[in-house]
């Protein structure tokens, strides 16, 4: 499923013959909603959702003690999360939902059961760099940074009759204004600490269809923060 600024998807469907799926794709106003039911006993396909490019302008005086410069700056940035790794009993559901407005992703299932996760998110940052180097007659310097990585998180806990919420956007460095040099060693030395809180599981698990997860209106009943293996791209 295709919408304004994402892409959704189920991915490694296994089908016995004869065997029905069932799959829902909601287009909200604020991102998609997957939900897979299973109809047996099995693992979970993949679950995706990819954002597309959200672009920042930043202008700002980029100086040295060998002389002045001034710096524009655009940033494109893109995510994308998976889950998989689930293993879920039959007539239960599993649901991957993202909230653009609070740049939160949601994920639970209805199992009744403690719940184990392979979480994986993919951030891919374009960094697009104007400098001018003097007064005068500036010379004109362009570069290009583009910077992708990858965190994964495997056995991550949800408890049973909660959903968990990952808030995406501190995902990110934010390069800002930072000189050139700072942002490439704050890039090359990044750690992911990944921190998931736990709403109780606001979908009626005795409702067909769709496994809508809605944002707690209290504050969570839980924290745990993983550490993620990361693997990014040579800068």
């Amino acid at each position: 499923m295709t919408g304004p600024g994402y892409t959704a998807n189920f991915e490694n469907l296994a089908l016995t013959p004869d065997e029905d799926l069932t799959l829902y794709l909601v287009p909200t106003p604020t991102g998609p909603e997957l939900t897979f039911l299973a109809h047996r006993a099995m693992a979970i396909p993949k679950l995706s959702i990819h954002l597309s490019d959200n672009t920042s302008a930043y202008a700002f005086d980029s100086s040295t003690a060998e002389g002045d410069s001034h710096t524009e700056r655009r940033v494109s940035r893109s995510a994308g999360f998976e889950i998989n790794g689930l293993q879920l009993t039959a007539g239960h559901r599993v649901a991957l939902i993202a909230k653009g407005d609070l740049k939160r992703l949601y994920f639970a299932d209805d199992d009744g059961r403690d719940s184990q996760y392979s979480l994986t998110v993919k951030n891919r940052m374009v960094i697009r760099d104007r400098i001018e180097i003097g007064q005068t007659q500036p010379d004109i310097l362009t570069y290009t940074l583009t910077y992708e990585e990858e965190l994964r998180v495997r056995n991550l806990l949800v408890d049973a009759n909660a959903q968990a919420f990952f808030d995406y956007d501190p995902a990110f460095i934010d390069p800002g204004t930072l000189p050139r040099q700072e942002l490439l060693a704050a890039l090359d030395q990044r750690t992911i600490p990944l921190a998931i809180a736990y709403e109780p599981l606001s979908a009626d698990p005795n409702r067909s269809g769709p496994l809508s997860l809605r944002p707690a209106k209290g504050d969570p009943i839980g924290k745990r923060v993983f550490q993620a293996s990361l693997h990014h791209s040579d800068l």
